[in-house]
């Protein structure tokens, strides 16, 4: 079976070397700008996100809930590192209005009920709501966001357990709807 697999990639190998030799020989400048574009493309990526991670993604919250859970998901939120927290809204069209004046790049919705549904273990859903103009941060900012869903929801399912007994909440009451606008 290896013999087979030689035998197969070694013709493909062949091809690609002798297509490299004549853009080296005969497409020399085509070459040259490939090498540059690609020495450009990493060095501004390289130096754009250094760190290896992305941070102060600017989010606001539109909490629908104003309840204590509410408050502790905002508190999660406030605290993340990937996070610039720019605020609170109770009204929903004030902080949409925010997010498409480029103030926040990402609006996360608190429904209503949230604090009572979280408590019976009633599936909800929070909207995400995320600028599309750079899908790195969006990436980091929804991974970052459901861990703090994740958190919460344990929490309660570990609050719901220790005083019924039996935990009242499944796995995952809350869900995330996302969102990516203006991309």
């Amino acid at each position: 079976m290896d013999e087979n697999i030689i035998n197969e990639v070694y013709p493909m190998l062949k091809l690609m070397y002798k297509e490299f030799l004549v853009l080296i020989h005969k497409r020399t400048l085509v070459f040259i700008v490939l090498i540059f574009a690609a020495s450009l493309y990493a060095l501004l990526v390289g130096n754009l996100y250094q760190a290896h991670t992305v941070q102060n993604i600017p989010v606001i919250v539109c909490d629908l809930d104003q309840s204590t859970a509410s408050r502790q998901f905002i508190e999660a939120i406030s605290t993340a590192d990937q996070y610039d927290f720019k605020g609170i809204f109770v009204n929903e069209a004030e902080a949409q209005q925010c997010l498409y004046e480029k103030k926040a790049q990402i609006l996360i919705t608190i429904p209503p009920k949230f604090y009572q549904k979280l408590l019976t273990g009633e599936p909800q859903t929070i909207n995400y709501v995320a600028d599309g103009t750079n899908a790195l941060h969006n990436s980091y900012a929804e991974t970052s966001i459901q861990g703090i869903i994740a958190s919460i929801a344990a929490e309660y399912q570990v609050r719901s357990a220790a005083s019924g007994g039996a935990p009242l909440l499944p796995p995952n009451p809350i869900n995330l709807s996302v969102r990516i606008t203006q991309n």
